[in-house]
């Protein structure tokens, strides 16, 4: 009887080892945020799944000053650091995976709006007086009117539950089509910001007309 037992006792601690060693999606995902919130973009991109070329392409963007000038990532990864969120459901189906996440993020709509509106504004009036600037006296520009955005604006925070996709490869589990929305978490809403300064420009054309 003791012999059955101590069997017992050792099959039911290999069954529950097997269980807490097989990789959960829930974990694939909160390394990727944690990697995002220290902006280390080649990690993110390894917990992307292979074949999935675009999603890659979205986080070499991510971190590419090609695409952000050095002002805005600065921005955008001080703001990072300030994420927080909860898991809070995981649905698995045999080799795919959707893991529910709340985000907790700064929204930069207000301070970036408020500088390239301010910057924008003040390159128009200079264009129509004649006035032409570099390239290099219009990042100075840009850097001093975000700096005095940050001491004036206070921080603002958006909330938005975001589902993320997975899929199982080789008993492990990557992020597949990394939405828009998910990487905006991690730029401070700046897409967000695209279209609303889109029509803040339009309405300052309008005003010096």
């Amino acid at each position: 009887m003791r012999k059955l037992m101590s069997l017992l006792v050792m099959v039911g601690l290999f069954f529950l080892a097997g269980c807490s060693l097989s990789p959960k999606p829930e974990t694939t995902v909160s390394n990727f945020i944690e990697a995002g919130k220290k902006y280390d973009t080649t990690k993110m991109s390894a917990l992307v799944a292979n074949a999935d070329a675009n999603g890659k392409a979205k986080l070499s963007e991510l971190g590419n000053e090609n695409q952000y000038q050095t002002y805005f990532l600065d921005y955008f990864k001080e703001n990072a650091g300030k994420i927080t969120y909860t898991i809070t459901n995981a649905q698995v189906k045999n080799n795919s995976a959707t893991v529910t996440v709340n985000f907790k993020f700064i929204d930069g709509l207000p301070l970036l709006k408020a500088t390239l509106g301010n910057v924008f504004t003040k390159a128009l009036a200079g264009a129509f007086s004649g006035v032409k600037m570099t390239e290099e006296e219009t990042k100075q520009m840009i850097v001093t009117a975000i700096t005095k955005q940050k001491e004036t604006n206070a921080e603002s925070f958006t909330d938005q539950t975001i589902e993320i996709k997975l899929a199982k490869v080789d008993d492990q589990w990557f992020i597949v089509e990394p939405s828009d929305e998910l990487l905006n978490v991690f730029l401070s809403n700046f897409n967000s910001i695209g279209k609303e300064l889109g029509k803040s420009m339009t309405s300052n054309i309008t005003k010096q007309s």
